[in-house]
């Protein structure tokens, strides 16, 4: 009872703190141009303040578009130099490496309140949509298994909250004491699942990829003697807690209090989403909006019925496949684009390589949702098949994911049952409406599709990433199309 009035009042006093930066928010998606152009006003400002204007400012819309569109690899050494931001850099934020090396990202201030703005909006959003009783929440962190961290990296993803958030949610969050010093992976899933379920009260769930959480499932299905004796004792190692009956193991049985998840649920994601639906088939699960490492970019609104874009803190660019360039007002429902991303952390016109579709207009301002990555590319022979062609030609089909093998030129399909010869004709027929991949298989420099059955192939595929590639699971954004893993370690690994 005192639980629910002390977040009833939490509730009641958040939404009064905050609601005004909501509705200015949601104001401003009336007007896209006048509130972009401001916020590159607000990025300008940052721009001639910083040592890489020192020969040029920069004023006007026009000035600023005669500024070169560039990619990390040919900002990198003006990041290192801290030639883009008035003052030095002094946390960074290491990328998912899910599409190529590693690279480190500075979080100055600036940033951080982007990000902490977002999170405010998408909060107040939830809580006028959903009624809690409890307001309690576990925000993932994602596990580092390695020995020391990255030095000025973030320590946890709560740091992307602030102080000020942090203490006033900190009664609310399910905290795990030195959670993030745990290497070993499956004493990390023992420990969380221990604490979530022992948290009856647990209402909120916010996760980065869907995979987290069915792979989280999935070990406490295949652990469930040993997770049943810890939580009949109220025991586990050094650490006691309330004594749990369960009768089953259930989605609601474990978390009866759950209300809502947050994930990502776009193109990559689709198929964990889909099935994380599968197992809480009771509880609100919310896509998350386009969050790349380098800035917030959209926010999922449930008026919206989709995602808006984060308008008033990134100003946002789109270019064509033609290599023209629009404005975020100028874009058109239904057609795909590159965006390009200008926010207050000191990356100017950044290319993400992320592809987005127009799918919809709320209050005047397109809705974008991603679609790809641009440079998703396989070339074996010169086929130039992309991820996108690999994702149209799965449709209606049980195919998972292919890989490229360049020992034997051709592509993998896998499964969890082999396909049928009707399956594979069908992904055939599609793949060969490439232009060059018809013309590889017509000159015989790539073989036909061969399909492969592997049981548990996504799990086998997250703890690949995850032990040999040293992708965190949190940070996976795996598409259907393995581009990068043609050199036959993924599918040797696989086959183990």
């Amino acid at each position: 009872m005192i639980r629910s009035f002390l977040s009833s009042l939490f509730q009641y006093l958040y939404i009064l703190l905050f609601s005004s930066k909501y509705e200015n928010f949601l104001k401003s998606l009336k007007n896209p141009k006048e509130t972009q152009l401001n916020t590159l006003e607000d990025i300008l400002e940052i721009y001639n303040h910083s040592p890489i204007s020192k020969d040029c400012k920069v004023k006007t819309l026009e000035e600023f578009k005669a500024l070169p569109i560039r990619d990390y690899n040919e900002m990198e050494s003006e990041i290192k130099n801290n030639l883009l931001y008035p003052r030095p850099f002094t946390k960074f934020e290491k990328t998912s490496g899910s599409s190529g090396k590693n690279k480190m990202i500075p979080y100055p201030e600036s940033l951080l309140r982007s990000f902490r703005n977002l999170f405010i909006i998408w909060s107040i959003d939830i809580l006028k949509n959903i009624k809690f009783k409890t307001l309690v929440f576990y925000f993932s962190i994602s596990p580092q298994f390695k020995e020391s961290p990255d030095d000025g990296a973030m320590s946890t993803d709560r740091e992307y909250l602030g102080a000020f958030l942090s203490t006033i949610g900190h009664s609310f969050f399910i905290e795990i004491p030195n959670l993030e010093r745990v290497k070993d992976s499956l004493e990390f899933k023992m420990l969380l699942s221990l604490h979530l379920i022992s948290n009856r009260k647990l209402e909120i769930i916010s996760i980065w990829s869907p995979s987290f959480m069915t792979e989280l499932w999935s070990f406490i299905l295949e652990n469930q003697d040993e997770i049943s004796r810890a939580l009949s004792k109220g025991k586990y190692e050094s650490w006691s807690f309330t004594p749990i009956q369960l009768k089953e193991f259930s989605p609601k049985s474990c978390f009866p209090s759950l209300k809502f998840i947050s994930t990502w649920g776009s193109q990559n994601a689709i198929y964990h989403y889909d099935k994380l639906k599968t197992i809480f088939k009771d509880i609100t699960i919310q896509k998350k909006g386009l969050l790349a490492t380098e800035a917030p970019i959209t926010i999922p609104i449930f008026e919206a019925k989709g995602f808006t874009p984060l308008l008033n803190e990134v100003f946002m660019e789109f270019r064509t496949k033609e290599g023209h360039v629009f404005n975020l007002w100028e874009i058109e429902k239904g057609e795909v684009y590159e965006i390009i991303i200008s926010q207050k952390g000191g990356l100017y016109r950044y290319c993400l390589k992320d592809l987005v579709i127009v799918t919809h207009f709320y209050k005047k301002t397109p809705c974008i949702d991603f679609y790809g990555r641009r440079d998703a590319l396989s070339d074996l022979v010169g086929e130039k098949l992309h991820e996108l062609d690999i994702r149209d030609a799965f449709k209606g089909t049980s195919a998972q994911f292919a890989i490229p093998d360049q020992r034997d030129s051709r592509y993998i399909i896998i499964s969890e049952e082999i396909l049928t010869q009707t399956e594979l004709q069908r992904i055939e027929k599609r793949l060969r409406e490439n232009y060059h991949y018809n013309n590889a298989r017509e000159l015989d420099q790539l073989k036909p599709l061969k399909s492969i059955s592997i049981q548990n192939g996504e799990k086998k595929l997250s703890e690949y990433m995850e032990n040999i590639r040293g992708i965190k699971k949190g940070d996976q954004k795996l598409g259907q199309l393995l581009y990068r893993e043609s050199d036959g370690k993924l599918l040797a690994a696989l086959s183990l």
